[in-house]
């Protein structure tokens, strides 16, 4: 099976969707055309023709400092923005947990989002994101298919959808944290995500309301009049 680099098929260069992988692998870092260079094993030059071309186009932001540029991703341009999310499915660890979640035969609804927006129990000082798995395959067999995929500071969040809803609903505040925190989606959506929360809650009200009427009709009055073996075989005395 041939491998397509989407990112590289959409910009039209694998050279320059790999200076926006770099770009786009830490925001907040500014970085030297020869350390993007270094970090793509490049020629300087190559990628110095592709920055001019990407920051002619506005998608990245260069800024003069003692005889040399400095790179960095864009973060007010509406357009930048949206390619930087687009950059975050395709390249890095996104594609690498999708395929991997997707390897499993349960349906997965799977996201990522900050770990300090979950402020997570116990706290986990060294983790800077939380991967939260929602499916039905056990917790062993998702930690086999993760393995390789995930960086060493991604706090995993693997359960249940229903196991999802009664933590919920009990108000277990790091998962209203974690569904409330912003989301970088690796399968599902926010739609999906409601929709399934909404159907588990409906089926788990009707087992409620059928287990209620079925308790009250439940009796430790015997009919003495009644011959259960004479029911069954239609016979009579």
């Amino acid at each position: 099976m041939v491998h397509i680099d989407i990112l590289s098929a959409v910009i039209g260069s694998r050279v320059r969707a790999d200076v926006l992988a770099v770009l786009h692998s830490d925001p907040t870092k500014v970085w030297t055309a020869m350390q993007i260079a270094a970090a793509m094993r490049r020629r300087t030059y190559v990628v110095e023709r592709e920055l001019r071309r990407l920051r002619a186009s506005g998608l990245i932001r260069a800024v003069p400092a003692d005889h040399k540029r400095l790179y960095s991703a864009e973060p007010l341009d509406p357009v930048a923005r949206d390619l930087a999310r687009f950059v975050r499915q395709t390249r890095g660890a996104v594609p690498a947990i999708r395929k991997a979640l997707g390897a499993l035969r349960s349906p997965v609804l799977a996201w990522l989002t900050s770990s300090t927006a979950a402020l997570m129990d116990p706290p986990a000082p060294s983790a800077r994101s939380a991967l939260i798995t929602l499916t039905s395959a056990p917790r062993s067999l998702v930690k086999i298919q993760l393995e390789g995929a995930l960086e060493p500071q991604t706090k995993v969040h693997c359960m249940s959808l229903r196991e999802w809803i009664t933590r919920l609903d009990k108000g277990d505040l790091t998962l209203r944290r974690l569904r409330r925190g912003r989301k970088q989606w690796i399968i599902g959506s926010w739609g999906e995500l409601v929709e399934r929360e909404r159907s588990q809650l409906q089926s788990t009200r009707t087992l409620r309301i059928a287990l209620q009427d079925w308790r009250e009709e439940l009796s430790d009055e015997w009919d003495e009049d009644w011959d259960p073996v004479a029911g069954s075989s239609g016979m009579s005395t």
